[in-house]
């Protein structure tokens, strides 16, 4: 799957010898043709986004973009046939072609081989990789080639397929020097890596999850090689989220800036006022903690809130973020991936399967709770960082429905499955300290229109939140103009207006509101438009907004009958067309614009 990340990153190591390497430029744009492990590399903790984040302390004016074509499962032949789409297609600059995991596993991978297939030969390997990097580098781009890393963590060379990796390792090396490219020796800095930190032999577990996807550890090491590679120096990310709470003094400090200035805004409490709550579930902008310092450092185009980087000092900025964050209770950071759902037949849902396989979709979720697409097929993949304020025993309520497991901070603590005992399922009572947690939800319903996961997470005795609700993307703010040179017909529920009144824009931006019920017009507006936004995060808590000027003097009883039945409207042109019964006779009345800020009503 594609992601694109407009950031600033790229991953390999600098063991090159080679004249091209430089700096990273303004403008550059990124691709990364790679497999699974690449796919991954770009979640929250993966190592694209954490050299992303150097890279953006490092070089704030840069504007790079990232482009991510990893797909899982994928060998050299695989990345021939999608060079053009996935990486050509988009004018890169620089490619990092990171392959040959699969090259080599296919051939002993017992799934793999009892389905037929194979790895790749050494010979078509090396052939691919020469034919892709002429390709590339015929449309001026330079490429960066990387070795690839590891199957299996042992690092004395008995993995069962090390003497074949290291053969592919050697192919990678000996194309990049011919073909004039920059060579980037993962394997050689993972084995040395290993070697340091893996007295046990441990197969898995230092550096990956399972052997081959990276965990924690590995994306970190990645990500300082990336930087090396791009010669990007390194600085302590100062906005950077803390794995414990913030220090008191700086949450009482940027508590202290807030009562002075965001309140008139946000609310004393941080609830809400002129501006939006900062303590709610919606977060438009993302609400992790480099996406809240960026819109206190940068401000937001076209609303009251202005960029601070120049206001005050970067301590008072993060103590700010900090005293924002400290606030928070519930889910934030929430992603969700959609699987396919037949990869998963009769396996035992864990977060080390799903890392296996190419997820079908990923979706940041700003609402912070979880959503399906109607009509969607899939398995889901749920992430987010849960906030804790109080100290306490806290658990999952989840209704029966298909099956669920739940992780919270690498641990089980829900596992249910409609269709086993109920005696068999898990739900742990869980003790948690006020803080960040990393909560991992995976869920797989019968296929129906749409997903019925439902579900809180609750303190016991105390309060629950939802881990489940309704898209609120369409309430980002939106408005509704008339198009050029066509008539439109909306119905909006507009205060001070019969909730089936017809709004009737026409191209000269005036609005007339009709009413089918009576056949009367009830106001009218010119320069006009609909903000069908209702306030957030509740669908209907506030009606949508005509912004516009008043047309005096134009409430009517367009029909003048005493007995009136509306039949149905249609648009013609730039006119509206409202067909009644109007006395027993189908009559159609016609709204038409007049001028720059008027209308005309008549029988047509």
């Amino acid at each position: 799957m594609k992601i694109l990340a407009r950031l600033f990153a790229a991953y390999a190591i600098s063991l090159s010898l080679i004249s091209a390497e430089e700096n990273l430029k303004k403008g550059d744009r990124i691709v990364f043709l790679s497999d699974s492990v690449t796919a991954a590399g770009t979640r929250p903790t993966g190592y694209i986004t954490l050299a992303a984040k150097q890279i953006e302390l490092a070089y704030p004016d840069l504007n790079v973009e990232l482009i991510g074509a990893g797909i899982g499962g994928h060998k050299v032949p695989d990345c021939q046939k999608r060079l053009q789409t996935d990486v050509l297609d988009h004018k890169p600059t620089i490619v990092f072609i990171y392959i040959g995991i699969n090259d080599v596993w296919h051939w002993t991978h017992p799934k793999v081989v009892a389905r037929g297939k194979k790895g790749t030969t050494p010979e078509d390997f090396e052939s691919g990789l020469r034919e892709m990097i002429k390709q590339i580098n015929a449309t001026g781009a330079r490429v960066i080639l990387c070795t690839p890393t590891m199957i299996g963590e042992k690092p004395d060379g008995s993995n069962p397929d090390d003497a074949r990796l290291d053969q592919y390792a050697d192919i990678s090396r000996r194309v990049a020097e011919e073909t004039s490219s920059q060579l980037l020796d993962l394997r050689k800095a993972f084995v040395s890596n290993l070697k340091q930190k893996t007295p046990k032999n441990l197969t898995q577990g230092v550096l990956t999850s399972d052997g081959v996807h990276m965990n924690d550890a590995g994306n970190e090491l990645i990500s300082k090689l990336v930087l090396e590679a791009l010669k990007v120096p390194t600085k302590k990310p100062q906005n950077a989220q803390k794995s414990t709470q913030a220090a008191v003094g700086d949450i009482e400090r940027g508590k202290t800036i807030y009562s002075q200035l965001c309140f008139n805004c946000h609310g004393p409490n941080l609830d809400g006022g002129q501006g939006p709550s900062l303590i709610d579930s919606y977060w438009q902008h993302g609400s992790s903690p480099d996406a809240i310092l960026k819109v206190i450092n940068k401000g937001v185009p076209g609303s009251p809130m202005i960029p601070y980087e120049a206001v005050f000092p970067e301590a008072d900025r993060i103590a700010l973020r900090d005293f924002i964050l400290a606030e928070q209770e519930g889910l934030r950071e929430t992603m969700r991936a959609i699987y396919p759902r037949e990869y998963f037949a009769g396996k035992r849902f864990t977060p080390v399967l799903f890392d296996s396989i190419e997820s079908l979709s990923q979706t940041a979720l700003p609402e912070n709770h979880y959503y399906f697409p109607r009509g969607g097929e899939g398995v889901l993949r749920g992430t987010a960082k849960l906030y804790i304020k109080e100290a306490g025993s806290y658990r999952f309520n989840i209704r029966l429905l298909g099956r669920t497991s739940i992780f919270l901070n690498g641990d089980e603590v829900h596992s249910s499955d409609e269709k086993t005992d109920k005696a068999t399922h898990l739900n742990k009572t869980i003790e948690l300290e006020p803080g960040v947690h990393e909560l991992e939800i995976l869920h797989e319903e019968k296929p129906s229109h749409s997903y019925r996961f439902s579900g809180f997470f609750e303190k016991v005795g105390g309060d629950r939140f939802a881990l489940n609700g309704r898209s609120l993307q369409g309430n980002i703010p939106k408005i509704i103009k008339a198009r050029p040179g066509m008539a439109q017909v909306v119905r909006k529920w507009i205060d001070g207006l019969p909730p089936r009144a017809l709004l009737c824009l026409l191209p000269n931006q005036v609005i007339v509101a009709y009413n089918p019920v009576d056949g009367k017009v009830l106001k009218a507006w010119h320069s006009a438009e609909i903000n069908q936004t209702p306030s957030l995060p509740d669908r209907s808590a506030k009606p949508s907004v005509i912004n516009g000027t008043l047309i005096p003097d134009v409430a009517t009883d367009a029909s003048s009958a005493e007995h009136y039945q509306f039949l149905y409207y249609e648009t013609q042109g730039d006119s509206v067309l409202i067909t009644s019964q109007i006395e027993g006779q189908q009559t159609a009345i016609k709204i038409a614009p007049e001028g720059a800020q008027s209308f005309t009503i008549s029988k047509n």
